[in-house]
C-alpha cells in the first residue's frame, strides 16, 4: 500500500500481512492485526491521540521509517495493546505529560526499540491495564526537546539490553519502572536517573 492512507473513525483488523511505504494516518479508532501477521511501515505513520493499536500481531517500522505520536486537541491516550512493536526507524514523542494522551504499554505489549526513539517534550510512557509491558531498547533513547523529565512509568518497564544507548539530552530521563538489564549500557547527558522499583 503506497501513497497516503487515512482511517475513517472505527475499527481495522489487519488479517493478512501489509506493508506501507507511504504514510499511515491513524487518529481514531482501533488497528488490530492479527495473529502471525504483521503491518510494515517504510514510510510514516501518524498517530494522534484517542488511537489503539492491538496485538497479538506485529508492527514493525522499519529502517528509514518515522512514526509521529502527536498531540491532540480531540485528547484520549494513544495506546497499544497485547501487540509487539519493532521499531527500527525514528519515533518522535510528541504528547506533553499529564494530559491523558499518553503513550501506553498495555496487557504485555512488548515494544522492542533498535532504532531511536525520541522524547520531544516532557512526558513519559506508562500503562493503565493488564500489567503494562516491556520497552527493550538495544538503540537510542533520548530526550531532545523540553528542560523538565521524560521517561517511564508505573508497569512500563524499560530494560537496556547490550549496546543500548540512553541520552538525557535537553534535560532529564527519569526511569521510575523496574527494568532487567543485559551487558553494556551508555549513558549521555548529565541526567540520567532512576527513582525506584528494582534494576537487574
Amino acid at each position: 500500500l503506497g501513497n497516503a492512507i487515512t482511517f475513517a473513525p472505527g475499527n481495522y483488523a489487519f488479517n493478512r500481512d501489509f506493508e506501507i511505504d507511504g504514510t499511515l494516518n491513524h487518529s481514531t479508532g482501533t488497528l488490530s492485526i492479527a495473529s502471525g501477521h504483521a503491518v510494515d511501515i517504510d514510510g510514516t505513520l501518524n498517530w494522534n491521540a484517542g488511537a489503539t493499536i492491538t496485538g497479538p500481531g506485529t508492527l514493525n517500522l522499519r529502517t528509514g521509517s518515522t512514526a509521529n505520536i502527536n498531540d491532540s486537541l480531540g485528547g484520549g491516550f494513544h495506546t497499544l495493546s497485547a501487540v509487539t512493536v519493532n521499531n527500527a526507524g525514528t519515533v518522535n514523542y510528541a504528547v506533553a505529560a499529564g494530559n491523558s494522551r499518553e503513550l501506553l504499554i498495555n496487557d504485555g505489549t512488548v515494544f522492542n526499540n533498535t532504532g531511536r526513539f525520541n522524547f520531544t517534550g516532557d512526558n513519559v510512557v506508562t500503562e493503565n491495564s493488564g500489567n503494562g509491558g516491556n520497552f527493550n531498547n538495544t538503540g537510542t533513547l533520548a530526550k531532545t526537546a523540553g528542560t523538565g523529565s521524560s521517561g517511564f512509568a508505573s508497569l512500563a518497564r524499560f530494560n537496556n539490553l547490550d549496546g543500548g544507548t540512553v541520552n538525557s539530552g535537553t534535560g532529564t530521563m527519569l526511569i521510575q519502572t523496574a527494568g532487567t538489564h543485559t551487558g553494556v549500557f551508555n549513558l549521555a547527558g548529565n541526567n540520567v536517573r532512576f527513582n525506584g522499583n528494582t534494576q537487574t
